[in-house]
């Protein structure tokens, strides 16, 4: 049997990562997730704030330490040219492939 690969799921909201209201955004796909794959793997959830140095965090975190294969967003308000989690991730994504040539 092959080791499951592992699947970064994070919802960026304010509200939600304040208790304010349940996330369903990050259930919601890792449900779809379980449908869509015949391949074994493992969700990695994360809910961040949509603060930018957090989001990129936990990008980091999820590559870096968790090893995840595949990393999926959710969330955010803004439109994408002000969007935090936009930023975060382009900047992420920039210091990954240096990082990892």
């Amino acid at each position: 049997m092959s080791e499951a690969v592992r699947i970064g799921i994070v919802t960026v909201s304010d509200r939600a990562s304040r208790g304010e209201y349940q996330d369903q955004g990050g259930p919601a796909i890792a449900e779809w997730l379980k449908l869509a794959l015949a391949t074994p793997w493992q969700p990695v959830i994360r809910l961040v704030p949509d603060e930018q140095s957090e989001i990129a965090r936990v990008l980091r975190e999820l590559c870096d330490r968790e090893r995840c294969c595949l990393v999926i967003t959710t969330g955010g308000t803004m439109t994408a040219a002000q969007s935090a989690l936009t930023r975060a991730g382009a900047r992420s994504l920039i210091s990954l492939a240096i990082a990892h040539g």
